[in-house]
């Protein structure tokens, strides 16, 4: 069973979790 809001909860997570990636990526540089 496909559940579009399951999928954009954990896409958004993913998305979370690369702009924080990038974020500390810039603060180390």
């Amino acid at each position: 069973e496909y559940n579009p809001e399951v999928f954009d909860k954990t896409y958004q997570f993913l998305n979370d979790i690369r702009a924080k990636e990038k974020e500390l990526t810039f603060a180390e540089c």
